[in-house]
């Protein structure tokens, strides 16, 4: 379960897979379907969460009341919960805490589990068929559709991040 215990990050596991799929070792489609059941790991977090330490949680609410941009973030989390979930997912860290948050402010499981699952399936097919049309371009250099595929995540986070400076710097 990566989003529990990130020994392997998914987006690594993914890629690697679908470059052996473009190879013809592995069957492409297998590949998604296995990201996909990633989600159940999501549940797993949301769950330890929820069920978690009492004191936590108990932190949490009278951190909300005192500061008022945690009580902005958690009523972003309540406002924006299925975007945050289903999206949150394309960012790495962000998953983890979007899964535990949840969990923690015991948003309800059956649309924390909707959106885990539509999330995780868009996930799954864009990582997948990115790597395996990027693998397939350069078929001849295995090692390059892995670094290349893998690096999409990176950029558009360094994309964002660079706009949000620019706009916050007037720029």
């Amino acid at each position: 379960m990566p989003s529990i215990v990130p020994t392997f990050p998914g987006e690594t596991t993914l890629t690697t897979a679908s470059v052996a799929a473009s190879d013809g070792e592995l069957d492409l489609a297998l590949v998604i379907v296995a990201g996909e059941l990633d989600a159940h790991g999501d549940s797993a977090l949301y769950t330890i969460a929820r069920t978690g330490p009492t004191r936590l949680k108990a932190r949490l609410e009278a951190a909300a009341q005192s500061d008022e941009r945690v009580a902005r973030g958690l009523d972003l989390l309540g406002r924006s919960g299925p975007l945050l979930i289903a999206c949150g997912r394309f960012v790495p860290g962000v998953r983890f805490a979007v899964d535990a948050a949840m969990g923690m402010t015991e948003y309800p499981y059956r649309r924390f589990l909707l959106f885990s699952a539509i999330g995780g399936t868009a996930w799954a097919v864009y990582t997948c068929v990115l790597a395996y049309l990027v693998s397939t371009a350069l078929a001849d250099f295995a090692l390059a559709s892995i670094v290349i595929a893998c690096d999409h995540v990176s950029l558009v986070g360094g994309v964002f991040w660079i706009d949000r400076r620019r706009t916050a710097t007037g720029g």
